[in-house]
């Protein structure tokens, strides 16, 4: 027979058990590249501005001295990236789409010229994870509500008699 103290226990302890589990999932990402100029050479100290389209917040962050730029834990959403550089033509890459728990590569190449000309880039980024082996998918309303099991649970209350 179960004591109440040894159901108690159970209870607290698959509580303690999921808990730990859900909070290992988030529900941001991260956004890093490289910028280069047009012969592949890495420019360090370059300006480079991320905006969320939706809300429009912006993060201004500066390339290393390897070119390299990170900004870790942005909320999923649609973000436009801006760099620039002096000596070379600002670049704009559009509609870079971050999912729950991915890291998104976002590489930009700026060309030699005048700061007055903008070379636009639509984004069109393949979410390769070459960093980890993380995987994740965005689930939205309509594909919870199209759920078998959603329907299931919704007829059950007319199906089960006491």
């Amino acid at each position: 027979m179960f004591s109440i103290g040894n159901v108690r226990s159970a209870f607290y302890l698959s509580l303690l058990c999921c808990a730990s589990l859900l909070m290992a999932q988030s529900e941001r990402g991260t956004i890093s590249g490289t910028v280069r100029d047009s012969s592949g050479a890495v420019i360090p100290r370059a300006k480079v501005v991320i905006t969320n389209t939706a809300t429009n917040v912006v993060v201004n962050l500066t390339t290393n001295d390897t070119g390299e730029y990170t900004q870790p834990s942005v909320a999923a959403g649609t973000y436009n990236i801006n760099v620039q550089k002096e000596g070379f033509r600002p670049a704009e890459l559009k509609g870079l789409t971050v999912n729950a728990s991915t890291n998104v590569r976002a590489d930009i190449s700026l060309e030699l010229g005048q700061s007055q000309q903008v070379v636009e880039v639509q984004a069109a980024a393949v979410q390769l994870h070459a960093e980890d082996a993380k995987t994740s998918v965005t689930i939205n309303q309509k594909l919870v509500d199209t759920l078998p099991l959603a329907r299931a649970l919704s007829a059950a209350p007319l199906i089960w008699r006491p």
